[in-house]
């Protein structure tokens, strides 16, 4: 049995042998040789009964740990299903472990050497002393994320200390799945062009053809950075379908297109400007057209020349340069 769960199971009995020892020596001094012999024969038999209880305690907790570590491995086929270990809760220091702690912490040899904070520096027992049975934060240990639950138990000595035993609960590939899943959610962008119809005004069929496949083009290219799917629904109005995850590059980078499209100029001078609806979060892909036609109408209702992102809950706003000019386009 390691030398921490030896104190633990102590019944501290020290100050009494130190007040026999002096009592002995008080009779030994006053020459009273007969009574300082039996003292001294009743402080040893009494040392080496506490030493034989200390044994048989520490004997049975022990055969108690290991019958529970034997019940997990044998419930689950060999192994304990989860990495387990036991603190104690004044101090952290670690008591004892099992087979799957010692495997994912790395110290098989010197666990009990160490507290709990030397193995997950990050982690703390708070909520385990107020009594509750699921840690609010995960454990982190390499590139692996831990649920941790527990529960606690008194030790058989005579000061009560309070022992907690946790256990760890392997989330990783769950994470993995739901942070997969948000990154691949659907982003549904109408672009439209503002200002369409001044574009193409007095313009004949071929000037607008041409005019017709420098917007498309610079769209499409705008659009092939982040993999998506893009439609033309009508002369003003494209359909963009792309993932969440290719969103942040987008607004980091405050929705080029928009600037992009000021390039494109009619012959009377005026350049193109669009605005653009984004719908996020959305339950369905219905949901998120909404939300982009919602972005749409805010974004012309402030001028136009700007991206507007809509979610469930708010409107962020990515603006262009064109703020005087009066839209016309609806939606």
């Amino acid at each position: 049995m390691n030398r921490k769960l030896g104190r633990l199971l102590r019944p501290g009995m020290g100050a009494y042998f130190f007040v026999m020892a002096a009592f002995c020596a008080a009779a030994l001094l006053a020459g009273h040789y007969w009574l300082a012999a039996g003292e001294v024969v009743v402080t040893v038999v009494t040392f080496l009964l506490y030493v034989l209880d200390r044994t048989r305690r520490e004997r049975k907790i022990q055969q108690y740990i290991q019958s529970a570590s034997n019940t997990l491995e044998a419930s689950s086929g060999g192994e304990a299903p989860l990495p387990a270990v036991m603190v104690r809760l004044g101090d952290g220091d670690i008591v004892w472990g099992n087979h799957r702690f010692s495997e994912l912490t790395g110290y098989a040899d010197t666990m009990t050497q160490l507290r709990l904070e030397e193995v997950l520096p990050d982690f703390t027992l708070d909520w385990l002393t107020a009594g509750k049975t699921e840690s609010p934060h995960d454990a982190v240990l390499g590139n692996r994320r831990y649920r941790v639950y527990g529960t606690t138990i008194r030790a058989e000595d005579n000061r009560g200390t309070m022992l907690g035993v946790l256990y760890f609960s392997d989330l990783t590939e769950l994470y993995q799945v739901r942070d997969e899943y948000i990154r691949s959610r659907p982003v549904v962008a109408i672009i439209l062009i503002d200002n369409y119809e001044e574009l193409t005004k007095n313009l004949t069929e071929s000037a607008i053809s041409t005019l017709n496949a420098k917007l498309n083009e610079t769209i499409t290219r705008w659009t092939e950075g982040y993999s998506g799917l893009l439609r033309r629904l009508e002369r003003n109005r494209f359909l963009f379908i792309f993932e969440k995850r290719d969103l942040e590059r987008a607004k980091e980078n405050k929705f080029s297109l928009l600037e992009d499209i000021h390039e494109i100029v009619n012959s009377s001078g005026l350049p193109a400007s669009i605005s653009i609806g984004l719908g996020v979060d959305g339950e369905s892909f219905e949901e998120s057209y909404d939300f982009a036609a919602l972005g749409i109408e805010m974004a012309l209702s402030r001028g136009g020349d700007q991206a507007v992102i809509k979610d469930r809950v708010n409107f962020n706003f990515y603006g262009g340069r064109n703020r005087e000019a009066d839209y016309r386009s609806k939606v």
